[in-house]
Formats: C-alpha cells, structure tokens, sequence
C-alpha cells in the first residue's frame, strides 16, 4: 500500500510541474495525423479569434492553410493567418499576452504577398479603454504631440477625484498628471524635472540607488499640493521603496520595505525535491 500511495505522488508532482514547460512551447505547428486542423488549433491558443468579426469573415472567404507566431515573450504578439489557394490576401492580428486570455488588440487585412511591419501597442490603449473621454482632452494631445508617452498608472485616493499619471521618461522626465471625477476630466498638471529642485538623477542618489540598480518603477505624485518622487527598485529578495520631495529634502524622508511573498523558480524547486525525496522513499520500501 505504501508503495503505491508513493508512486502516484511521484505522479502527481510530475503532472502539475509538466504542462508548464508543454504551454511554454510554441504551438503554431500542425503535426500530420494528429486529427488536430489549423482552425481547431488557432481557435485553442487563441480563443479571441472566435468572436472577432474580421477574422471570422477572412476565413469563411478564404480558409485557413496555416498560421504562425503567438510567441516571443514580449507584452505582445502577432499572429499571421495564410489563406487556402486562390484568395490574394492575409491577415495578421496583434494580442496582449498579459491578459488571461489573451485579448485581441488589432486586426490587419493586407495582401498576400505585402510585407508586415509590426508595431508595439499604442503605450495609453487600455486608458482609452478604462476611460475614453480622456482621449479628447487638450491638454493630453499637446503633452502626446511635445512627449513620447512610454506608459501610464492611476492612483486612487480619498478623495472623490482619481489622478491618471502619463509617463514620458526619455532624455528627460515629463509627466501629465490628469484629474478625473464624474466620469470627465476635472483638472490636469504638468510636471518637468527641469522645474524641481530635485532632478531625476538626484532622486536616485537621494534614494541610494546607484547607476547598476534600474528601478522597476518611477513617477511624480503630489501630496498636500507638493511634487513629490516615488521610486520603486529591487534590492535582494526585497521591493524598496523611496518617496523623496521634488523641491526640497529633508532628512526624515519616508522611506518603506516590502519583502518578496515569493521567489521565482522556488515552489519549482521545492516539488522537483519532493519527487526525489518520494522516489528514494519509494526505492527503500521496495
């Protein structure tokens, strides 16, 4: 009895380790024989395609031979769709792959013999999405028109107004912050590091984060009217975290710690350890 109790979790561990590294691999290859079809398998990787009109009428005119990508490991993917014969034009759609499922982004018709330029992801599309009257508002055309927008973030306070902060962190450090209430755009604020006392460079040095050390994150906020760094980097096994004034500094500044709840690669380990411990157990009872 006890031998097979350790023989089916020997089984068990390698069934919850296993499927990782077979979702990790590419799935855009069709092996002969399999009963598996191109649609089938496009459908099974990439259930957005299911109820996505465009797609959809590309393969009801002309079929689907084959299709390739999905992969990469990058925030996005594109996907590459090959009509059957006679239809003089593909398609190639763009998905986030850090949404579970992934979501379709965009979709392109183009001609079969075209060459496809791949293009990352507009940086604000999910705040379009999240709140699309802010794609009017003028003072964010003018800050998109004079800035490159690498990203953005929201911060919900107190009180009943959100601040949407839209990141351009280039040659230089430049970030509207937008006010939002009732569903509209209540107020905007420029911030320049060029107008601090406290440039960017300063704020890492302040922080004690030297050159080697990137920060996983870095935005300007206001606290009681006042412009204040929020600096975020990892150091060990620990996420640090440094707020430091913009005009002014002073000793006191607030500075807190969060240790890691986990570390990449450990619950691995730790089951890779209990299969060898379950199959020396299981050799010994034997």
């Amino acid at each position: 009895m006890r031998k097979k109790f350790s023989f089916i979790g020997i089984v068990f561990l390698c069934a919850m380790i296993l499927p990782a590294g077979v979702l990790a691999s590419d799935a855009g290859y069709i092996y002969p024989g399999t009963g598996v079809t191109p649609l089938s398998a496009l459908q099974n990787m990439h259930p957005g395609v299911k109820n996505n009109i465009e797609i959809l009428t590309f393969i009801e005119e002309c079929g689907l031979e084959s299709w390739t990508g999905g992969g990469g490991g990058r925030p996005y993917a594109f996907v590459y769709l090959m009509p059957e014969k006679n239809c003089l034009k593909k398609v190639v759609f763009r998905e986030n792959t850090s949404d579970r499922p992934r979501t379709i982004t965009g979709v392109w018709t183009i001609g079969i013999n075209d060459t496809f330029i791949e293009t990352p992801p507009d940086p604000l599309e999910k705040l379009y999405e999240k709140y699309p009257f802010v794609k009017d508002s003028p003072d964010l055309l003018e800050f998109i028109k004079l800035n490159t927008p690498d990203h953005w973030m929201e911060c919900v306070t107190s009180n009943p107004q959100e601040q949407v902060f839209i990141i351009s962190d280039n040659t230089s450090f430049r970030e509207l912050i937008i006010f939002i209430g009732n569903g509209s755009v209540r107020n905007t604020r420029l911030m320049d590091e060029s107008q601090f006392d406290i440039d960017k460079k300063e704020a890492f040095k302040h922080a004690g984060i030297n050159s080697s050390t990137p920060a996983d994150d870095i935005y300007v906020r206001l606290r009681n009217n006042e412009p204040e760094w929020v600096l975020t980097w990892h150091e060990g096994s620990a996420i640090r975290m440094a707020i430091i004034p913009a005009n002014e500094i002073k000793s006191d500044h607030r500075e807190t710690i969060t240790e890691l709840q986990d570390v990449p690669g450990f619950t691995i380990f730790i089951a890779a350890l209990s299969i060898v411990f379950l199959i020396i157990s299981h050799r010994k009872m034997r």
